[in-house]
């Protein structure tokens, strides 16, 4: 994990200002909770991309704010720019490696471009780490299934059926992960393939 750095009252109290500020203007346009995305308009667009510019300035001062950089890709996120969001979420992490919220976004982001060893590589360490966290543990199993690799989902879903058993998102998730894993279906390439199946 990298060091914070130490800012003067001045610069803690303008750091502050504009990080407030950027995130005033993110207000109602971020993805959250994997809500479906909508498309921000041209206003939405514009307060998005002034919010990380001033993100940016915040990172001038601060370049240890991972919260910033988390933000940041957040906001690329609901502009559709996923590689980009991938790129400050992996910065966050390298931040903030022992955060959930982090691990979970860098590696549903590095999933959805089709980098399941990114992902991979940054919830399994995470997901130990919080062994309760059932949305961590359903991403995790999701990037494991999308990277071939069946029993380590089958393990991730079977955690998140224990935390969530009155979900049957999950229990279907399982059956699915157990029926690839056992030769039955074939393993599937894209979420929207898991989608269709369950």
């Amino acid at each position: 994990m990298k060091q914070a750095v130490s800012l003067s009252d001045e610069q803690k109290a303008r750091h502050n200002e504009l990080y407030a500020h950027a995130n005033e203007l993110l207000n109602g346009l971020l993805i959250l909770d994997d809500k479906p995305q909508k498309n921000p308009g041209f206003f939405g667009k514009r307060k998005l991309r002034k919010a990380i510019e001033i993100f940016q300035q915040v990172l001038e001062l601060n370049p240890a704010s991972w919260q910033s950089m988390f933000f940041v890709a957040k906001a690329f996120q609901s502009l559709g720019e996923f590689e980009q969001s991938l790129v400050w979420f992996l910065r966050a992490y390298d931040y903030a490696p022992e955060n959930p919220s982090v691990a979970k976004e860098a590696g549903y982001a590095a999933s959805r471009l089709g980098k399941h060893d990114i992902a991979l590589r940054v919830m399994e360490s995470v997901a130990k780490q919080n062994p309760d966290d059932a949305a961590l543990h359903c991403n995790l199993g999701l990037s494991c299934l999308l990277a071939g690799n069946a029993p380590h989902a089958c393990k991730a879903f079977e955690r998140t059926v224990e935390l969530e058993p009155q979900s049957d998102v999950n229990k279907k998730l399982l059956a699915f992960a157990r029926e690839v894993e056992s030769g039955k279906r074939p393993c599937p390439k894209t979420e929207e393939e898991i989608s269709r199946a369950i």
